[in-house]
């Protein structure tokens, strides 16, 4: 995958997946990348754009390990797109940060289009317990 990638580093989502592929390979560049990458974040909040979100919120889970920003990130996107991947950040978000709660909207929204995604049922189901043992302890 790095070869595909490198010739393509201008575009902001394909060094996201060079990072996330560092990362992964556990290499020595991984720091580099994702310092990179955070740079080219705040450059896109200070001209404004609110449409990389999904991206941001995989970099805040996947590459600065921080999973509440990423569902902060990931539930603001949520709000203005709503693609698979949308979804499977809100939720992998949510699981990371331990807040199933959160997730709920995009739960309903999933079982309303009754999408089918080999990555987002597991998710959704894992979720979807997590809520109704918490509602199941509350009583």
């Amino acid at each position: 995958m790095l070869p595909l990638l490198a010739d393509h580093v201008q575009s902001d989502t394909a060094f996201l997946r060079l990072a996330l592929a560092q990362s992964l390979l556990r290499s020595e560049q991984t720091r580099r990348y994702t310092w990179i990458m955070a740079a080219r974040f705040e450059a896109l909040r200070q001209r404004g754009s609110e449409l990389f979100g999904r991206e941001e919120s995989r970099f805040a889970l996947q590459l600065q390990h921080d999973p509440q920003g990423a569902l902060d990130m990931a539930l603001r996107n949520w709000q203005l797109q709503r693609a698979p991947w949308d979804a499977r950040v809100v939720l992998e978000a949510a699981l990371a940060a331990n807040q199933p709660e959160a997730a709920a909207p995009v739960l309903e929204f999933l079982q309303k289009v009754q999408l089918e995604d080999p990555i987002i049922e597991p998710l959704a189901r894992q979720l979807g317990a997590a809520l109704h043992k918490s509602a199941g302890a509350g009583k």
